[in-house]
């Protein structure tokens, strides 16, 4: 696994809900981690040419989210996940 892009920011057409925090390859696969700002909650979800697609493999999804984790993308110590424009 590794990562392709860190860089912070809104998705298209979430109101400035949901903040890009990663891009992770893993073998051909490509998934986005996004942070949301109302729930407090990380997602991780796989990129398809259709969108972003829900990951049915909770070992799967695991093993993302502890190497996220381990990379301190998902760190909260710092406070809130926010986009500098």
């Amino acid at each position: 696994m590794k990562l392709l892009n860190t860089n912070r920011f809104y998705l298209i057409g979430t109101h400035n809900r949901f903040v890009h925090i990663a891009t992770i390859q893993n073998g051909f696969h490509e998934y986005m981690a996004f942070y949301d700002s109302i729930e407090k909650k990380f997602y991780v979800e796989e990129i398809s040419a259709s969108g972003l697609v829900y990951i049915e493999d909770d070992n799967l999804a695991k093993e993302l989210g502890d190497f996220l984790f381990h990379k301190k993308i998902t760190d909260l110590t710092y406070g809130d996940f926010t986009v500098d424009n």
